[in-house]
C-alpha cells in the first residue's frame, strides 16, 4: 500500500501505537533499534507472542483460591 508518510514517520506511527513496554523491549535490544519498518512488525509480532505465552503459563501455575461460603445466621425477634 502506498501512502504520502516515508518509512521513518510509519516506523514512528507504529512504535506510538505499541504499548509502552513493547516499545521499551524492542528499543532497549542489544542490537540496537530496528531500522526498518518490517523488522518493527517482526519483533512486536516475536514479543508479543511471547508475553502471551507466559500470560498463559502463569495463569496455569496459579493455586486455585478455596471459596469461602459463609452462612447468614437467622435472627428471631421475638
Amino acid at each position: 500500500m502506498d501512502t504520502k508518510y516515508d518509512d521513518e514517520a510509519l516506523m514512528r506511527f507504529f512504535r506510538e501505537g505499541l504499548p509502552e513496554s513493547l516499545q521499551n523491549k524492542i528499543m532497549l535490544r542489544t542490537d540496537g533499534e530496528p531500522e526498518t519498518l518490517d523488522k518493527w512488525y517482526k519483533l512486536a509480532i516475536m514479543y508479543d507472542n511471547q508475553y502471551k505465552l507466559v500470560m498463559a503459563n502463569r495463569k496455569k501455575r496459579e493455586p486455585i483460591k478455596p471459596k469461602i461460603v459463609r452462612k447468614e445466621k437467622e435472627v428471631t425477634v421475638g
